[in-house]
């Protein structure tokens, strides 16, 4: 485990004039989640159980995709379009450190990923990871 990677992460420094962004959420005990919204309101979370076997290496075990649609706010889906609970495995290594992104009014810490996860493989940390922090926990138990 790598403490340096708890907590919610965005792709929101990094989407200027995009449509889409993306979330990553590594919680304290192993479990986490991936989403990607866009702006005609699509939504898919990807669960994980994830650990850090050596230092710079995530490994992320795969337990659940959803997709479907959000109405309100993309921090929660409203409706399921498709569920699969096939488990994969996906390895990637990764870096932090603080930055300033172009066109971004303030330093931000920032994770980059050698392998694209939902959205993209560069992220900033954006707040604490809440236990209870999915966007699809509606429809099934928090990963």
């Amino acid at each position: 485990m790598d403490d340096d990677l708890v907590g919610r992460w965005s792709t929101e420094p990094y989407d200027y004039g995009v449509m889409e962004s993306g979330t990553l959420c590594f919680r304290p005990a192993g479990t986490g989640y991936a989403a990607w919204a866009n702006a005609g309101g699509g939504i898919a979370v990807t669960r994980f159980g994830w650990t850090v076997p050596a230092p710079g290496h995530l490994r992320l075990r795969v337990s659940e995709v959803i997709g479907g649609a959000w109405a309100d706010s993309p921090d929660e889906m409203t409706s399921v379009h498709t569920h699969d609970r096939t488990a994969t495995d996906l390895a990637t290594g990764y870096r932090t450190g603080f930055t300033v992104p172009p066109g971004w009014p303030e330093r931000v810490y920032q994770l980059d990923l050698d392998t694209d996860i939902e959205w993209g493989t560069r992220f900033a940390r954006t707040a604490p990871a809440p236990p209870d922090d999915d966007p699809a926990r509606r429809f099934g138990g928090a990963a």
